[in-house]
């Protein structure tokens, strides 16, 4: 049987991997983007800087209550990133 077909079919944004599915689940919420990050960024940017960052997993807490918190790396950014259920607070060093 070909499985290709059932994988995907009706959604375009096909995330396999860990990085790209908390970095979906991240730009899947209300964005919260704290005072020192927005004078720089628009939401828009802060969403492609995003998109482009890796997760770096050993200096995430994805288990911290009441939210989680994971490290992303994207260029020369280092992000921040406060992972509640319906919102996320984003922090861009």
């Amino acid at each position: 049987r070909d499985w290709s077909s059932d994988v995907c079919s009706s959604d375009l944004s096909c995330n396999y991997t860990p990085n790209a599915r908390v970095i979906d689940n991240i730009t899947s919420k209300e964005l919260i983007i704290d005072s020192n990050s927005e004078a720089f960024f628009n939401k828009e940017e802060i969403i492609e800087i995003l998109n482009n960052g890796k997760v770096i997993f050993n200096k995430s807490e994805p288990n911290k209550e009441p939210c989680g918190m994971y490290y992303i790396k994207s260029g020369d950014f280092n992000i921040d990133v406060i992972n509640c259920e319906n919102e996320a607070t984003i922090m861009i060093n």
